[in-house]
């Protein structure tokens, strides 16, 4: 079933797609949530667009891929991992359902490959990294940072194909972590990395830590967001349940991020 969330002021206001009620979109752009098959699937759309995929479903997942194939937003920057756990040994990373390898080249630089072999599909991660490559522990096939192949040790002599190569992708290391462009645009179109210079403020207090969380992406950034629920589920520690009001707020919202100061009580001894 897909449902359309038009605007963002009355999510509560939804259509089944392929009803027969009038398009009344705004002219803002419009949130279409896919659950289909127990997916939660959010694709923001201008309005041209949704009526395009309002006359035709089909074209929903022509245009975006199977639920499965749009269980990841393309073309953003990810956070592979912290610096500090990016060693010497290659390490095998997971993100939206997709296995890539990371390592530090030669010179310390953070890496990112695709987790597979494009020979017989060997998993890369369960190689070695040698200097500035690693090697399929299937057959020994070595792969730059860039993913191209350099050495086939059952074929020293043989001009390497242009086709050996897997998936590379430019990573940036900032504010602690190793980011990931996980897309096909060129440089100058990429979107930049957010700006969170407040993390080296030392006004400022940050709590650090890695989890491996078993649920979906948006849901995982949905619980971040919500402060609503801390004083219910957190209220032994920074939530307060006889004070969970949460005060009006502001949205700073800018091309590619938004920012907002949130107002919580937290739990004092003294109450």
């Amino acid at each position: 079933m897909i449902v359309e969330e038009p605007g963002f002021e009355n999510l509560s206001d939804r259509q089944e797609f392929g009803s027969s009620k009038p398009l009344t979109a705004p002219t803002k752009p419009t949130l279409l949530v896919d659950r289909s098959d127990f997916h939660f699937i959010a694709l923001l759309v201008s309005r041209s667009e949704r009526i395009r995929l309002f006359k035709d479903p089909t074209l929903l997942t022509q245009t975006y891929g199977a639920p499965d194939d749009r269980s990841m937003l393309k073309n953003l920057w990810y956070v592979v991992l912290p610096s500090s756990q990016l060693t010497d040994d290659l390490t095998a990373i997971r993100i939206v359902g997709q296995s890539f390898v990371a390592f530090r080249d030669e010179h310390g630089k953070a890496c990112l490959l695709s987790d597979v072999c494009v020979h017989r599909g060997g998993s890369l991660s369960a190689g070695k990294k040698v200097g500035g490559s690693v090697q399929c522990p299937y057959h020994g096939w070595r792969f730059g940072a860039d993913g191209r192949c350099t050495d086939i040790p059952a074929q020293p002599n043989l001009k390497i194909p242009i086709k050996a190569r897997i998936d590379a992708y430019p990573t940036i290391e900032r504010y602690g972590w190793i980011w990931a462009f996980l897309g096909d645009l060129p440089e100058d179109e990429r979107p930049p990395l957010p700006i969170l210079d407040w993390l080296s403020d030392d006004a400022v207090r940050t709590v650090s830590g890695h989890f491996d969380w078993e649920s979906s992406w948006d849901r995982v950034i949905e619980n971040g967001l919500d402060f609503a629920h801390a004083p219910f589920v957190h209220g032994s520690t920074f939530g307060d349940v006889n004070h969970p009001e949460i005060e009006p707020f502001d949205v700073d919202s800018k091309e590619w991020s938004g920012s907002a100061r949130m107002i919580m009580r937290r739990l004092s001894k003294f109450d």
